[in-house]
């Protein structure tokens, strides 16, 4: 073989192909072929001859970088140890550590990748050493020692096989914790790492912290290692923080001994920080605090503000590991981890972006899957506490606070409440970044946006709402929307309007969505009114009004007070006082909610409340029963609903739901004259000429507010700058025409000669006068519109508020059949489909009809009432008189529900058939005798449909002529 050559000689002769083919497959990228290759070389049987080549073949192929060679050799060459050394002791320790040095020695000139090859070879043959257990024996105490002193060699080698050296002896060592016989062997690795000076070292530390724990006796040197033998001691902090920053300084204060500045690149952490980070952990009086190491190393250090991405995302990797194993994940969640994970969530292109994603699905898991709550609770206190969370999701584009309140127990939630009070009491805790209004503001965007995600993430509905918690989310909003604001140092705060009405709209969407989600929903504004009844002499400022608000408010305080008493009758078996119960809880959400507004010392609550206590006189007795039924309690919802605003729309509709059997013919005319009104400035006119005062009052929820993260903030932003561009363009043709510039233009160009106006003479001024007059008219023609427009969709939505009323009538009604003002509905509807021109309003008609007729159920025992069947009659004719007029599919389709619908109500009161079919056939002739009038096949296809499958019951009852 030539002198040049580096490789080792191969013998070619007496070639064993069996051999070389399980050679072959140990290095073979697919481990179950590695394995059956292994298997296959331990069954067979050999010379010791033959064993020595497969020895001395084993520990080469671990200096193969050739597929998977080393981790198929490493298996094959532990279970070769274990068999024919520990068991069959075909070799001797010393043969085995003579080949293993000869094997993976590097030869003479190596360099580059073969260096790095028998490097490994060496380390990976260590490691097969280790794992087969071949020196667990007292005689081997020697062979043990030497094979330590070769990867201790190793360690010195390369900076990157120092993590890879120390694991190996960490893995012996945690084999002979367990095995007291063997704690020589234990002896020999520290007395090793403290004659190469490696003891101090972050490796050493690891191995002294798996070894020495409670359950093994202390140093084995006569000298002193660490204070207290433990490296984890409190005085050894600086010490532990320089080791794990991989920087050993000379005991003696000479010059630094080793340094290893961290410059590989690892996808995973060492594994000694693992151990030293669990091991602190432990709580014990005279060790270092794990906060304070947590902090001292990952935050300030990992995370620094001139930390490299390397350590950054080695500090994303530490949050991950410990965030399953930490009870108190607070401590994890460092000022420096806070700001580099919210920068490197909030843009994709960032290096780290994919490791922050990461860190946060592990914290959102781990929460998610924590039973008691406490872990997203935990971290949510320390969020808030440190201002971490203002713009948190808007800036990083997720919901990583959001899905935190989800899942954050009460207890925890109300520690929260704690540090927003704080936080808003005392400007001075306010960020920085952000302005002392702005903050407040925000402060109460994440108390609302606690409420509406509250709870959400539960499976069991009772854990779904915790009525403290919620109630004192509400007082805290009621405190800061109206109230004082006391500091810790005993000043008062001043709140600017801004800040109070942003409240004030949090507080009316809070009380929004709690009346969705409890049984009762007058108790949350209930506790709200009284809250503020209670602190009424902060509230109200100083004025002559005060008294008579005072006055009115205190009044409708004890009218809702006293509802209250009556509520938790709901549960009674009987059906009248479960109706009372019903009314009283009404009554109290009507009073509660306009408590709240006339705080606001809003002159239309005020009305308001003096229209209640006249409707709660007349409804209600003193033993607590419904009296009759008024028209005066439909104006007061009417009131409500017309309002453009998501709260009181729901009251509405809930405490219209309750109190239907209280409606009567007038109150149902009021909501009819609606329907009638003309979609245009005129119907406007008519319907809101007493309400131009109530527009402040609305601005009130927070629904209509201008709110930068709604949809409505954003169509009234594009509203107001549809407007500025409007005027612009008309002051640039005005401009234009008169032959100047517009004053901002003048301006912002430094325009300072004289203007052409002033220059024009008389007659050029009579030439301009056509023009002028033409801009001016299409300027007014512009406004027009759009004002009509704008009263078009205000009816439009009161119209369809109104008709939900209606919806909510008819489901609750049709169960009463001695209601006779009920058949007057579906009449209605249907002269509503004819004077609108919204699709939406016609559609929302029809499907009142609609559900009239499927409410409505035929009696097989019907209980004649002679007005119910009058009425029906004769809106039953009116139906059919308005279904000869030309109408749409739509119109159509309405009047022959309508039609089946008084059928019904008509046949339940002792009608027969007979009767019900002159109508239709009256219907028919007119048909017939008219050419201008249009064929209606569907209403007379439906009769004939219902009256085919309702044959049944009418024939039980014999009504069939």
């Amino acid at each position: 073989m030539p002198a040049h050559s580096k490789k080792r000689p191969r013998e070619t002769a007496n070639l064993n192909t069996g051999l070389v083919e399980i050679y072959e497959d140990l290095a073979s990228e697919n481990s179950q072929i590695r394995l059956d290759a292994a298997l296959r070389l331990l069954s067979a049987k050999y010379t010791d001859a033959e064993l020595v080549k497969i020895l001395t073949r084993l520990f080469r192929g671990l200096c193969s970088s050739r597929k998977a060679a080393r981790l198929g050799f490493s298996v094959a060459l532990t279970e070769f140890l274990i068999r024919y050394v520990t068991s069959e002791a075909r070799f001797s320790i010393e043969q085995v550590l003579l080949v293993f040095k000869e094997q993976t020695e590097p030869i003479p000139g190596a360099s580059g990748q073969e260096l790095r090859d028998y490097h490994f070879g060496r380390l990976f043959a260590a490691e097969a050493l280790i794992k087969s257990k071949v020196f667990l024996k007292p005689d081997r105490l020697q062979s043990w020692s030497t094979l330590v002193e070769f990867v201790l060699e190793l360690y010195h080698k390369k900076q990157w096989l120092q993590e890879e050296c120390g694991w190996v002896l960490q893995q012996a060592l945690v084999s002979l914790r367990y095995q007291p016989a063997f704690l020589d062997q234990a002896w020999v690795v520290f007395e090793q790492l403290e004659g190469h000076r490696l003891i101090k070292t972050l490796e050493g530390i690891a191995l002294w912290i798996t070894f020495w724990s409670g359950d093994n006796p202390s140093s084995p040197f006569s000298h002193t290692i660490f204070k207290n033998n433990n490296p984890l001691d409190a005085a050894e902090k600086t010490n532990l923080l320089n080791a794990l920053k991989a920087v050993y300084v000379d005991d003696d204060g000479g010059d630094e001994l080793y340094h290893n500045s961290g410059s590989t690149w690892s996808n995973k952490l060492h594994f000694a920080w693992i151990v030293i980070f669990e091991a602190a952990q432990k709580v014990n009086a005279n060790r270092v605090r794990f906060s304070d190491l947590w902090t001292s190393f990952v935050d300030e250090y990992l995370f620094a503000n001139a930390a490299s991405e390397q350590k950054k995302y080695w500090g994303f990797l530490m949050v991950q590991h410990f965030i399953e194993n930490n009870r108190h994940p607070s401590q994890l969640m460092g000022l420096n981890f806070q700001r580099c994970f919210c920068n490197q969530l909030s843009k994709a292109e960032r290096h780290l972006h994919g490791i922050a994603m990461k860190t946060m699905k592990a914290v959102l898991h781990t929460a998610e899957a924590d039973e008691e709550e406490s872990i997203a609770g935990d971290i949510l206190v320390h969020m808030v506490r440190t201002n971490s969370w203002v713009d948190f999701d808007k800036i990083t584009k997720t919901k990583f606070v959001e899905k935190l309140l989800t899942m954050t127990s009460s207890d925890a939630w109300d520690k929260c409440l704690g540090a927003l009070v704080d936080s808003v009491s005392n400007p001075e805790l306010a960020p920085r970044n952000k302005g002392t209004t702005q903050f407040r503001i925000a402060c109460a965007d994440l108390i609302l946006t606690a409420v509406k995600n509250y709870g959400r993430s539960r499976t069991n509905e009772a854990q779904r709402l915790d009525e403290l918690a919620m109630e004192n989310s509400v007082e805290t909003l009621a405190s800061f929307a109206f109230c004082q604001v006391v500091s810790k140092k005993g000043d008062v705060q001043t709140i600017d309007e801004q800040t109070k009405g942003a409240f004030r709209g949090r507080l009316l969407s809070t009380l929004s969505h709690l009346m969705t989600q409890t049984d009762d929903p007058s108790t949350y504004p209930a506790i709200a009114a009284a809250f503020l009844l209670t602190n009424k002499i902060e509230i109200l400022p100083i004025s002559p009004s005060s008294k008579t608000i005072l006055a009115s408010i205190k009044r409708a305080g004890k009218k809702m007070m006293k509802c209250g008493k009556h509520t938790w009758l709901l549960g009674a078996t009987d059906l009248t006082i479960q109706k009372n119960v019903k009314v009283y809880r009404a009554f109290r959400l009507l009073f509660a909610l306009t408590i709240i507004q006339a705080f606001c010392i809003d002159a239309d609550a005020l009305n308001l409340l003096e229209e209640l206590e006249a409707a709660y006189d007349a409804h209600l007795d003193d033993n607590g029963n419904v009296q009759e039924r008024s028209s005066g309690f439909v104006e007061i919802l009417l009131s409500l609903v017309s309002k453009p605003s998501v709260l009181f729309r729901r009251v509405g509709k809930e405490v219209f739901s309750s109190c239907t059997a209280m409606v009567d013919q007038e109150g149902l005319d009021s909501m009819f004259d609606v329907l009638l009104k003309s979609e245009d400035l005129a119907g406007q006119q008519e319907l809101f000429d007493a309400e131009d005062d109530a527009e402040e009052e609305i601005r009130l929820d927070i629904d209509e507010v201008s709110h930068a993260t709604t949809p409505d903030s954003d169509t009234s932003s594009v509203m107001e700058e549809t407007m500025d561009n409007e005027v612009i363009e008309f002051e640039n043709k005005l401009a234009q025409a008169l032959g100047t510039h517009r004053a901002e233009d003048e301006l912002v160009n430094g325009d300072a000669q004289e203007s052409d106006e002033e220059m024009m003479d008389d007659e050029q001024m009579e030439a301009l006068d056509p023009m002028m007059s033409n801009m001016f008219k299409e300027r007014k023609m512009a406004s027009h519109k759009k004002e009509t427009k704008n009263a078009r969709d205000t009816i439009v939505q009161f119209k369809t508020k109104v008709l939900e009323l209606l919806e909510i009538y008819v489901q609750q009604e049709s169960k009463n059949p001695q209601n006779s003002i009920l058949a007057t509905i579906p009449t209605q509807c249907i002269a509503c489909i004819q004077v609108t021109k919204s699709k939406q309003v016609s559609e929302k008609a029809a499907a009142v009809v609609k559900a009239a007729l499927n409410a409505y159920k035929l009696s097989a025992a019907p209980e004649p009432h002679k007005q119910v069947l009058k009425v029906a009659k004769q809106e039953l004719r009116s139906v059919h008189q308005n279904v000869l007029k030309p109408g749409s599919n739509l119109y159509l389709r309405t009047c022959s529900q309508a039609s089946l619908f008084l059928a019904k109500m008509m046949l339940n009161n002792n009608a027969t058939v007979e009767k019900v079919w002159k109508e239709y056939n009256r219907t028919g002739e007119k048909m017939a005798a008219s050419q201008d009038v249009k064929v209606v096949g569907a209403l007379f296809q439906d009769w004939f449909n219902w009256l085919t499958n309702a044959k049944a019951t009418l024939s039980k009852r014999a009504v069939i002529a």
